[in-house]
């Protein structure tokens, strides 16, 4: 489960440099700054 959750928060990360969208100022759906918050979380709890 941590792999795979390093590697989520990896893709995350790199995802986030390629894009030039300001998805905090449209937020339909999540948003980066989310998914980015709920993969640390879930890798804190999980060690």
């Amino acid at each position: 489960m941590i792999v795979s959750l390093t590697g989520s928060f990896t893709t995350i990360v790199e995802t986030s440099r390629l894009t030039a969208t300001d998805d905090e100022h449209d937020p339909e759906g999540s948003t980066i700054a989310f998914e980015r918050s709920q993969t640390t979380a879930l890798l804190e709890s999980s060690t």
